[in-house]
């Protein structure tokens, strides 16, 4: 009688190769994971130690270098809400902070709350802005949450909660003060001078364009034309 064969050394086992192809499938995840995050903080600037907030107002902050606190000063007027907001930080953030640190440019935002209504809560600009506020003490966590909330910017119809915004903070370096300080902020909305820095934004914003619309970019109150790709280099 000759001998029988072992079929089963010859069939592959169907719950191996699943289990194997499952295992490769989860370690390219990772793989891709690791590297788009990578790719997410590559393109994200470091922001130079010599970056100084002043806080004009509750909605308006003078960005500026140490090294030349009388380098010429830029106006920049945009909403959290704004998709096109977004795009002129995605196109210039880059730039304008490269000049910053530089010591060639400074750049005075104005954070509008005009696009409100257009989140679900109807006062995420608002909120947006008063976490601004809570860093406005440390420069480098102050752009680093201003890059971070522009990158992150909900669709309108939309917001991010409080809490994420808290989670963005931390991502910026916001210690325990500052976020204390954000719960506090973000809890009133109604302050009068709050209310009234918005409302006065609002009105040197007309005066120097005749509209509420933004983004928009002046410098020695006149509006600049960003359209061009050296604007820029106008500003001296």
């Amino acid at each position: 009688m000759s001998p029988t064969l072992n079929t089963s050394l010859r069939k592959p086992n169907r719950g191996v190769i699943i289990a194997l192809i499952i295992g490769a499938l989860t370690i390219a995840g990772i793989i891709t994971g690791v590297l788009l995050l990578k790719n997410q903080v590559d393109n994200n600037p470091a922001v130079s130690s010599n970056i100084m907030v002043t806080r004009e107002n509750p909605t308006t902050f003078l960005v500026r270098n140490t090294i030349n606190m009388d380098a010429p000063v830029v106006d920049v007027w945009e909403d959290p809400m704004c998709p096109y907001c977004q795009r002129f930080e995605k196109n210039n953030n880059t730039i304008l902070l490269g000049r910053v640190e530089e010591g060639t440019l400074a750049v005075r935002y104005h954070v509008m709350t005009v696009l409100d209504s257009a989140s679900d809560t109807r006062d995420y600009s608002s909120r947006v802005v008063r976490a601004l506020d809570a860093v406005s003490n440390d420069g480098v966590v102050f752009m680093k949450f201003h890059q971070l909330v522009f990158e992150n910017a909900p669709r309108e119809g939309s917001s991010l909660s409080n809490n994420d915004l808290v989670g963005l903070l931390q991502r910026a370096g916001a210690g325990n003060e500052q976020l204390n300080r954000f719960q506090s902020l973000v809890n009133d909305l109604d302050e009068p001078v709050f209310v009234q820095a918005i409302s006065d934004s609002r009105v040197v914003l007309r005066k120097i364009t005749g509209r509420a619309g933004v983004p928009v970019v002046s410098y020695q109150g006149r509006e600049v034309d960003v359209t061009s790709l050296n604007w820029l280099d106008n500003i001296k």
